[in-house]
């Protein structure tokens, strides 16, 4: 909760100098006003998927993003599934969970065609479990894996009109995969969904199309992990794909809000950690953790043009799955949030 007053903080400060600045007719004009190349590397109305973070040459950015997410209820493909249930097959079962991540980012552009970018996530997960009628939480917090990736404009200008651009990079085994908790004390592996990376190299290759006119931005990107052999723990996560389109609109060079349909499918678990008892619950079960998800996202894009927040970016995110179909039981997401704050130079 510190972090999301922390973002609101941000936002207040960063409306108030946009608003500063609209008080001074040169200093803020109509979006219509600017080129396609100030446009673009306002980044105003691009939203936060990979592919729109394009910079122009020896640009460099720093980025923080915070993720929030809330999951109650089962289910079992799209059908829904009580705790009565899964308590006949399973001598514990969850109840919720949250996930909490701050994604800390630096980009930088050595060409006007090409931008490199690191991501290193930090994440908190808490699990509600319930077992012979006692009520315990699973914990587990620490960095995730580490990203490393590149985007390359192929097709049209970096600045101006339709854009494609390829996405390649790697995901390295930085995050935990030997997350244990004591409760009552007896000290036990937690689950996969509650470990903190998958363990592996992962190559994550991707496709971004960006799309604008005078005040309206759209794009679509596909973006994969594919994971490479198996952790030392004797697994690997299933590989995932994900589709994703939006669009913008620009009210003036300073505000912009956007809708975006994100689709996800990720693979059950190959192999299996000796430690993790499938048994126990269904979040230990490796044939348990695949499933198709879309969300409806709607968010916020702020940019300060002028004044001594000059190039700081703000966005809010946030939405809820409009189809789910798990190979469960498996906990349902409820609702997603995101916020982002970013400092171009």
């Amino acid at each position: 909760m510190l972090s999301c007053f922390g973002a609101l903080t941000l936002l207040w400060v960063a409306t108030y100098f946009a608003e500063a600045q609209s008080v001074d007719s040169d200093a803020t004009r109509d979006l219509t006003g600017l080129s396609l190349e100030e446009l673009y590397n306002l980044d105003v109305i691009q939203l936060s998927v990979i592919g729109g973070h394009t910079h122009p040459a020896h640009e460099i950015m720093f980025g923080y993003q915070f993720m929030f997410m809330d999951m109650g209820d089962h289910l079992s493909g799209t059908r829904g599934v009580s705790e009565t249930e899964i308590l006949k097959h399973f001598p514990s079962a969850s109840t919720g969970m949250t996930v909490e991540e701050h994604m800390v980012e630096v980009m930088y552009a050595p060409t006007n065609k090409l931008t490199l970018m690191a991501m290193l996530p930090i994440k908190s997960i808490d699990m509600d479990m319930v077992m012979d009628r006692f009520h315990f939480t699973e914990h587990s917090q620490g960095i995730g894996d580490l990203q490393i990736l590149a985007l390359y404009t192929v097709l049209g200008s970096v600045s101006k009109g339709n854009r494609l651009i390829v996405d390649a990079g790697m995901s390295f085994p930085t995050g935990s995969i030997d997350e244990k908790n004591t409760i009552l004390g007896e000290t036990f592996k937690l689950e996969y969904p509650m470990q903190l990376g998958s363990g592996t190299y992962d190559f994550r290759p991707g496709l971004t199309y960006l799309g604008e006119s005078k005040k309206w931005a759209w794009g679509a990107e596909a973006l994969t992990s594919l994971r490479f052999g198996r952790n030392e723990n004797g697994y690997r996560l299933g590989n995932e794909y994900g589709l994703t389109g939006w669009v913008g609109y620009a009210v003036t060079d300073w505000f912009a809000p956007s809708l975006r349909v994100n689709g996800r499918i990720w693979g059950n678990v190959h192999g299996a950690d000796p430690d993790i008892d499938p048994t126990v619950d269904a979040e230990g079960d490796p044939d348990r953790q695949g499933g198709r998800r879309v969300d409806f996202l709607m968010g916020v894009n702020f940019f300060v043009p002028n004044g001594i927040f000059k190039r700081t970016r703000m966005n809010i995110e946030g939405g809820f799955p409009i189809y789910e179909d798990l190979d469960g039981p498996q906990l349902s997401t409820r609702w997603l949030i995101s916020a982002g704050l970013t400092y171009s130079f």
